[in-house]
């Protein structure tokens, strides 16, 4: 039964709209959080109020699913004693259901050190992670799949199914919540998504000078303020850059940042992104006149 529902697994995603990226091969089950049951060291921290985890009807495989009634932003919330791990795990799979209810606007949440990651995959509209639909259909399941491929090859210790603000009367229901592993032939090497808008148009970057100069090994060096500000009108979730030029000592001579990958900084998760208008401000050491950054990627909340 496992090599059947596999092998269903790779023609579904091969088949599906879904524009993540696709497994050259599966090799097998990772770990099960949820089959019947919350699955070993699999545990339930969820602020829904209402939630079933041994729902007898409807049912995806075996005997129960579980469910919640997504209303305003409640949510399930499943911390994982066996963290999942992008360089051994290649996708998450999940079937949802919509209890005879149509569109409930859900979405899919990562955790690391028991924090939401701010990156959400949600189940409706264009960016959908269903195979085959956008929505959640009212009286069949549909199967959901997450590519780990181009997240942090870090630990997630958490999963969520978090509602987004609507006020639905009818529970959703959930069930067979598997992560697959990835094959050796398959390394994860995390994809970066390209530039979304000229900086100008979305994010500008100062460079400012401070009085800290001083010279070293015959060559002068500046401590620099670097501002980041939003100009697009609208919040931005997530901002990468890279150095235009950026002549340093070492990888320490850039502070307040987050390394993304490649060669990217970031602003760091915890500041949740930039509000309209907002800014933020790092540090960094260069020889004097060689600091200089662009922005190759940003998302809008």
């Amino acid at each position: 039964m496992r090599i059947h529902f596999l092998v269903l697994l790779l023609l579904c995603i091969t088949t599906s709209s879904y524009a993540g990226y696709v497994p050259k091969c599966v090799n097998g089950l990772s770990q099960t959080i949820y089959g019947d049951a919350l699955g070993k060291d699999c545990f339930d921290w969820s602020w829904a109020a209402g939630r079933k985890w041994d729902a007898c009807d409807p049912v995806h495989s075996g005997k129960h699913s579980f469910s919640f009634t997504p209303t305003n932003w409640d949510g399930l919330y499943i911390n994982l004693g066996h963290p999942i791990n992008p360089t051994h795990d290649s996708h998450i799979s999940f079937w949802v259901h919509g209890g005879g209810m149509a569109g409930q606007k859900m979405a899919v949440r990562l955790t690391k050190n028991k924090v939401a990651l701010a990156r959400e995959y949600p189940l409706y509209g264009a960016n959908s992670v269903l195979v085959g639909c956008n929505d959640i259909r009212p009286t069949n399941w549909t199967q959901g799949v997450i590519s780990l491929h181009d997240v942090d090859p870090i630990s997630y210790d958490g999963i969520q199914f978090v509602a987004q603000g609507q006020n639905c009367s009818k529970p959703v229901f959930i069930d067979t919540v598997e992560v697959l592993l990835r094959c050796d032939s398959d390394p994860h090497v995390k994809t970066l998504p390209t530039c979304a808008c000229p900086s100008e148009s979305c994010v500008t970057i100062a460079v400012k000078e401070t009085n800290n100069t001083w010279t070293q090994d015959n060559c002068e060096y500046t401590q620099y303020d670097v501002i980041l500000k939003n100009v697009a009108g609208k919040a931005i979730t997530r901002i990468d850059f890279v150095a235009d030029k950026f002549d340093c000592r070492s990888d320490e001579d850039i502070w307040g940042v987050q390394n993304v990958a490649h060669g990217r900084w970031g602003i760091p998760t915890y500041m949740g992104g930039l509000t309209k208008g907002g800014e933020y401000k790092f540090g960094c050491v260069a020889k004097r006149g060689t600091a200089g950054f662009k922005v190759v990627y940003v998302e809008y909340s």
